[in-house]
């Protein structure tokens, strides 16, 4: 049992993180149970930047993991936002999936002072 719902704690969640990352806009964004990718390239999330959208997987992952994944996705739409992204992007120690990388632990950690109860 979680200490608290992630569906209640999201809207603040994202508010921080448009806020932190100076967001023009937020992209829309779906958490789902379901598995994403594929058995060659699995993934807990993607930010599809045609769509401005995000989409975050939530099976058996702690609400935590989820809200890091979801922070890490909202870096890349900052970075879409900015004319950063390229078809080599999304690849494992490239600028921006380090930036991506860094800056969701940045944001996850300031949001744990201000709400501890999300690392029950």
């Amino acid at each position: 049992m979680r200490a608290f719902e992630l569906e209640d704690i999201l809207p603040r969640f994202v508010e921080h993180c448009s806020k932190h990352l100076g967001l023009e806009h937020t992209p829309g964004i779906t958490i789902t149970d379901d598995a994403l990718g594929d058995r060659e390239q699995p993934t807990f999330a993607y930010y599809d930047h045609e769509h401005d959208h995000i989409t975050v997987s939530s099976r058996n992952r702690h609400a935590a993991d989820v809200m890091r994944s979801l922070a890490h996705e909202l870096v890349h739409a900052r970075q879409s936002q900015r004319g950063e992204l390229d078809h080599r992007s999304g690849r494992t120690g490239s600028p921006q999936e380090n930036e991506s990388n860094a800056v969701a632990g940045i944001i996850m950690r300031d949001f744990a002072r201000l709400h501890p109860e999300i690392m029950g």
